[in-house]
């Protein structure tokens, strides 16, 4: 029986998914993990200056030991200049107990990653891995202003204020 591109066979997983691959790696939608993604690395794609920071204890008032400015300054100042410190919270506002970071170069996040055993903040160890990138849920959507991966239950983009457009949101059957 035929197959290929030719005579008479139809298309198998294997070979849509391989094709639909290499468009993805084409159009820089990014299976970077360590080593890929030059320049800016899709939002979700993993880039090596960003980086995930867990283990953050949660507190009564919703937020984390160490916080969000503790978080910026200890980067900034042991490692280099960080261009984002994004905090995930629940949807009643509650810090789940890690956030990303990003470095404006990752010459300063393999710096912290190095410094795995003396990540410590406010007398609190962090744990500090490279990124695997921001995982979209049905319903979230890239702002088409910043790029951003914005939550469904938003309106606007929480980084630039665009609002949402009408009909925008990621289809509960994609293959994600």
């Amino acid at each position: 029986g035929g197959g290929g591109w030719g005579g008479g066979g139809g298309w198998d997983d294997a070979m849509m998914k391989g094709m639909m691959k290499g468009m993805m790696m084409m159009k820089g939608g990014g299976f970077g993990g360590k080593g890929g993604g030059k320049g800016k690395g899709g939002r979700y794609g993993g880039s090596a200056k960003k980086l995930f920071v867990g283990g953050m204890q949660k507190t009564e008032d919703g937020n984390t030991v160490p916080d969000e400015f503790a978080v910026r300054d200890f980067f900034t100042s042991n490692f280099g200049a960080v261009s984002d410190v994004k905090m995930i919270r629940d949807d009643e506002g509650r810090a789940k107990g890690y956030c990303f970071v990003t470095f404006e170069n990752m010459e300063d996040a393999r710096k912290a990653l190095a410094n795995h055993a003396e990540n410590i903040i406010d007398g609190q160890w962090v744990d500090v891995k490279v990124s695997d990138g921001e995982k979209p849920k049905p319903g979230d959507w890239i702002c088409h202003n910043c790029g951003d991966l914005v939550f469904a239950s938003r309106t606007e983009c929480k980084s630039c204020g665009t609002a949402k457009p009408a009909g925008a949101g990621i289809p509960r059957a994609a293959p994600y």
